[in-house]
């Protein structure tokens, strides 16, 4: 669409003009348009999804890596399964937009360092009551301030004690729990774990407990457990 005589197209002057294909989104120079808004390509769009000439609301099976997804469809984000730690072999997809690795050749063992893909942070693994835990804490995220929210829907948010970053460094990320779950209430969803690990259920925790040597009795008890 052509501008007004004499105005020079920019994406700023709440006109659809130039190769945008909204006003003032998409195309080649201008934002990536909102969902719902006018699309040629996927890349004139925030969600990376064009479906009917519309940008497309993110979601999982929607073909492309939006969101918290890890993966969707045949699009894994150029991770592979040597990059998830995982030797050789072939990395899929589910229909929960998580990674399938059973097609991987992973030389990996539990006791081995895991390599977190989103960020190369590596954490020690502890073999313990019939499962593999991470023995250290996770720190994945943007850092906010311990008086706000971790609200976002569309990354993952942190505290750091005393709002220092130094703190999540050496003894990880702090979250809150529906955050720490990205909102799923089904036991043992990934949340904001790395890629093929999840969130424990109580039961897990109970497992552990019981391998550490609390009394199975006082690991069935609700609320607080233990002594310490």
């Amino acid at each position: 669409m052509a501008g007004a005589a004499g105005h020079e197209p920019c994406c700023a002057d709440y006109i659809q003009n130039g190769d945008e294909t909204d006003i003032d989104c998409g195309g080649g120079d201008c934002e990536p348009c909102a969902d719902l808004m006018m699309c040629e390509v996927g890349a004139d769009c925030n969600s990376g999804v064009c479906s009917g000439s519309l940008c497309q609301t993110p979601a999982c099976n929607d073909g492309v890596k939006n969101g918290t997804e890890a993966c969707d469809g045949d699009d894994l984000a150029d991770a592979t399964c040597s990059s998830l730690g995982l030797g050789t072999g072939t990395l899929g997809c589910s229909d929960s937009c998580e990674f399938v690795t059973s097609g991987c050749g992973s030389a990996w063992t539990c006791g081995d360092p895991l390599v977190d893909a989103r960020d190369d942070r590596v954490y020690a693994t502890i073999a313990l009551g019939g499962f593999c835990w991470m023995a250290s804490n996770l720190d994945i995220g943007e850092r906010i301030q311990t008086n706000q929210a971790q609200s976002a829907t569309d990354r993952i948010q942190k505290y750091c004690y005393a709002d220092d970053e130094t703190m999540c460094s050496q003894f990880g990320g702090l979250y809150q729990w529906d955050h720490a779950m990205q909102y799923s209430e089904a036991e043992g969803a990934t949340g904001i774990c790395p890629a093929g690990w999840r969130i424990p259920t109580d039961q897990n925790w109970k497992e552990l407990e019981i391998a550490l040597g609390m009394d199975p009795a006082v690991a069935d008890q609700d609320d607080w457990r233990g002594a310490g």
